[in-house]
């Protein structure tokens, strides 16, 4: 009954006692929530730009990516450019470093590809 009762009285404290978030704080959480959904979006764009650079290869299976963390992602406005470095093997089977730009658009953290370049 003892724990019953103190449970109420936490509820009430933090229901009806607890300081309101500044509008600093308010700010810092919208800022990281936004940074985090960024994250997801650009690691799920990322993944389908290779995908899709990958379908278009005389070797896909000779596929080697280059570091993701070093892809950029830049903002164009209404798409976002996502520039990736990969090796693979071209016609001759001699292996050849390239980068190409896929466009891809964004809804939330939700990454469709539109394009590549």
């Amino acid at each position: 009954m003892a724990l019953g009762a103190l449970v109420w009285v936490w509820v009430a404290w933090y229901v009806f006692l607890a300081p309101d978030a500044t509008p600093e704080q308010i700010a810092a959480r919208a800022e990281r929530d936004a940074a985090r959904e960024f994250g997801r979006f650009k690691s799920e764009a990322q993944v389908k730009c290779s995908l899709e650079i990958q379908k278009g290869l005389n070797d896909p299976a000779s596929a080697e990516w280059v570091s993701r963390v070093d892809w950029p992602v830049i903002d164009s406005g209404s798409f976002y450019t996502i520039r990736a470095t990969y090796r693979g093997a071209n016609l001759f089977g001699a292996t050849v470093t390239e980068t190409r730009n896929c466009l891809a658009t964004r809804r939330g953290d939700t990454a469709t590809i539109i394009g590549l370049e």
